[in-house]
């Protein structure tokens, strides 16, 4: 452009436009800039709502899996509780209808009954300021030695809250309601069972030592544990 030859006004108009001309190239480069930028924050905002939809659906399932781990978790723990309950039941079972286990419990038992199973040793010094004397603890009953106590056969009767059994001692065992029982503490721990009547409830069961009535012989009308008391006074 040979600006020597244009007057003042023209070179003004040709750098107004030169100017004008380098503004609108430097607004489109911000322009493109701006979109360009625009477009990727939409992608990754697209992108971060994507993986906001997948950890949701991600986190609904765990949660899911959660309570379900946890229904499952409940019920093993219902199961083994309920397991656990019905072993130690067995296990109590098998143990009350043992001679060896009555024997062997007797001393951990006989302490509930103690009353029956002392004597006190009467102090005859005569000295007002001696110490009472002390009270000797009787030794456990055995149930193998009743047979020196109870001839064969023996009647004998267990009522609680007005509910009666009949039966009978033998060297074996106790026969009530047909069936066989090995201890006292089987019978009534049976008895505490049962659902009728005049025992509309179980109930804890009582030593067959105090609640087993003999019915007949010389110990008529005595409990079980007071004839072998009398026996092996």
């Amino acid at each position: 452009m040979d600006t020597a030859r244009m007057t003042f006004n023209e070179a003004v108009h040709v750098l107004a436009a030169g100017y004008t001309n380098d503004m609108a190239a430097q607004c489109l480069a911000i322009h493109r800039q701006r979109d360009s930028a625009e477009a990727a924050l939409k992608m990754e905002l697209c992108m971060l709502k994507e993986r906001h939809a997948l950890l949701s659906t991600g986190y609904e399932a765990l949660a899911k899996e959660n309570v379900e781990l946890k229904t499952q978790v409940a019920a093993l723990d219902a199961l083994v509780s309920e397991r656990a309950a019905s072993a130690e039941q067995e296990a109590y079972d098998d143990l009350s209808d043992s001679v060896i286990a009555e024997e062997a419990s007797a001393y951990a038992a006989y302490a509930a009954y103690a009353e029956e199973a002392e004597e006190e040793l009467i102090d005859l010094t005569g000295d007002e300021g001696a110490a009472p004397a002390a009270k000797k603890r009787a030794a456990p009953r055995v149930f193998t030695k009743l047979a020196a106590v109870l001839p064969e056969g023996t009647p004998l009767s267990l009522t609680s809250t007005g509910d009666r059994w009949d039966g009978v001692y033998t060297k074996d065992g106790f026969i009530f309601q047909d069936k066989l029982f090995k201890s006292p503490l089987a019978v009534g721990k049976a008895h505490a069972e049962r659902i009728t009547e005049r025992h509309p409830k179980a109930t804890k069961p009582g030593s067959g030592w105090l609640w087993l009535k003999v019915e007949n012989g010389p110990y008529k009308g005595k409990t079980l544990g007071q004839a072998y008391d009398a026996h092996y006074a």
